[in-house]
C-alpha cells in the first residue's frame, strides 16, 4: 500500500513523489529538497525509491516525464516550481529577515477552499493563539478544516485558542450574514482543531462590538465623545479580553498566527448589480465588505463617501485596516486615518508585530488567503509592509502576480 511510505492520499503522495524526483534529476541532494519541499530527509528518501518503483526516476538520476500523465505533469509545475520565482521575487520587497513564502493553489471556489483549508491546517499545527477574521474567503476555508482533522488528533497536543479579531460589520449583520462573523468563525475553528470539542470552551468574543464606527462620533462632537464611545466598546468583557486594557497581557498581543483575507475597490461599480447579500466566489471582483461598511455609514456625512475616493487613497483593507497610498496629500492622509481611527479591530501595528515574530518551523505569522486577479497590487503592498508571511493565492492571482512584477516576460 501506498501509505506505507507516506501518510497521505495517493494522488497527493504521487504530486510530491514527482516534485521530489525532478528535484533530484535537477541535482539536489536529499536534504535540499526536504528543506524545498518542507518534509524531513528520510521521508524525501521514500520518495525517491517510490519515484523509482513507478519509473518516474532513474538511477543516474533522470527525470522521466514521459512516465508521468500531462495533467500530473501542470499540476506539479504549479504547486512545486512556479511559484518560487514569485517568491524570491517577493521577497526582495519585503522587510529584511521577514519569513514570506508563496503557495499557488487551484483557481474555483471548492478547489482554492479545499486547497487552502490542507495549507492553514498544517500551520495551524504550529500556533497557540490564533487571530480569525470576518470573510466569505475565510468562511469557506474554515468549513473544511475539519476534513484534515487527523492532524489535530495526536495524543498529548496542546490546544490552540482561536481569537476574533474584529466586531461585526453592521450592515451586513441586518443583512443576516452572522456566518461570516469572526466571532463565529473563531468559534467554529476551535471545535474543529482542538483535541476535545466537547469541552466548555472559555475562548473570547466580539458578539456585539460593531466593527466600526462613524467618523462623526470623533470630528464633530469633540474628543469627549469619542472618548466616550471608546470607552464603551473597551467595557465589552470580550473586546476588553481580547484588545485590553485588562490588567494583564491582552490575547492580541499573545498572537503567533492571524488568519486573514484582503478587500479591495472593484474597479468598475454597477449600481445595482453588487450581490452585497448573496455568494460571490473567491474570486469575483468586488468591493471588500470593512470597506463598504465604512462607504455606507458614513453616506449620512455632508460629504459623504464613496468607492472611487477611496480607490484614489487606499489599496484596500486586510482584516478591516485600511492600507493607504504613498504620495497622498497632509488633508487626504487625514481623512484616512480617521477612517482608521474609528476601527474597533485588529491595527496595522498588531499585523506587523505578528509577522515580524513568524519563523519557518516556529510561529506561523500572518496568514493571507486571497484570491482573484484584482488583489495582485494589494498583495504586492502588504509584502512590501511586512504585514504577511504565508500567501495563500489562487493561479489568476498568481498570473496578475508575475504579470505585475514583470516575470511574465
Amino acid at each position: 500500500m501506498m501509505r506505507k511510505y507516506f501518510d497521505r492520499p495517493e494522488p497527493e503522495y504521487r504530486l510530491m513523489a514527482i516534485a521530489a524526483a525532478r528535484l533530484r534529476s535537477e541535482g539536489l541532494s536529499q536534504l535540499l529538497i526536504a528543506k524545498r519541499l518542507r518534509r524531513s530527509q528520510p521521508e524525501v528518501s521514500r520518495m525517491l525509491d517510490f519515484a523509482e518503483k513507478h519509473r518516474f526516476l532513474a538511477s543516474a538520476p533522470s527525470f522521466l516525464s514521459q512516465n508521468i500523465g500531462p495533467a500530473e505533469l501542470k499540476e506539479v509545475e504549479r504547486r512545486f516550481f512556479v511559484h518560487l520565482e514569485l517568491r524570491q521575487a517577493l521577497s526582495k520587497l519585503a522587510p529584511a529577515r521577514l519569513h514570506l513564502n508563496v503557495q499557488v493553489l487551484p483557481d474555483g471556489d471548492d478547489e482554492f477552499a479545499m486547497a487552502a483549508a490542507g495549507c492553514v491546517a498544517r500551520l495551524l499545527q504550529r500556533a497557540k493563539f490564533v487571530g480569525v477574521m470576518w470573510g466569505r474567503t475565510i468562511q469557506r476555508l474554515v468549513s473544511r478544516i475539519g476534513e484534515h482533522r487527523e492532524l489535530f488528533d495526536q495524543a498529548g497536543r496542546r490546544e490552540a485558542l482561536c481569537i476574533p479579531l474584529c466586531g461585526d460589520p453592521v450592515r451586513l449583520m441586518n443583512l443576516g450574514l452572522a456566518k461570516y462573523s469572526a466571532s463565529h468563525l473563531a468559534a467554529q475553528l476551535a471545535q474543529a482543531i482542538n483535541p476535545d470539542p466537547e469541552r466548555q470552551s472559555n475562548q473570547p468574543c466580539l458578539v456585539g462590538v460593531p466593527a466600526y464606527l462613524p467618523r462623526r462620533l470623533f470630528l464633530r462632537q469633540g474628543s469627549g465623545a469619542a472618548a466616550n464611545w471608546e470607552a464603551f466598546v473597551a467595557e465589552i468583557p470580550g473586546y476588553r479580553e481580547i484588545f485590553g486594557p485588562n490588567g494583564e497581557q491582552p490575547w492580541v498581543e499573545r498572537l503567533d498566527m492571524i488568519l486573514s483575507g484582503a478587500g479591495i475597490i472593484a474597479q468598475q461599480t454597477r449600481p445595482g448589480a453588487r450581490r452585497v447579500a448573496g455568494e460571490p466566489t473567491a474570486a469575483h471582483e468586488e468591493t471588500g465588505d470593512f470597506i463598504l461598511e465604512r462607504v455606507k455609514q458614513e453616506a449620512q456625512e455632508k460629504e459623504g463617501l464613496s468607492e472611487a475616493t477611496l480607490a484614489r487613497l487606499v489599496y484596500g483593507d486586510i482584516g478591516g485596516w485600511l492600507i493607504e497610498k504613498h504620495d497622498l496629500r497632509a488633508a487626504e492622509r487625514r481623512l484616512v486615518e480617521s477612517l482608521n481611527q474609528g476601527w474597533t479591530g485588529v491595527k496595522g501595528v498588531h499585523f506587523a508585530r505578528v509577522a515580524r515574530n513568524a519563523e519557518p518551523d516556529g510561529a506561523p505569522g500572518i496568514i493571507l488567503v486571497a484570491a482573484g486577479a484584482s488583489k495582485a497590487e494589494m498583495v504586492v503592498e502588504l509584502v512590501k509592509r511586512g504585514f504577511v508571511n504565508e500567501i495563500l493565492i489562487d493561479s489568476n492571482l498568481s498570473s496578475a502576480l508575475k504579470k505585475l512584477l514583470g516575470l511574465d516576460q
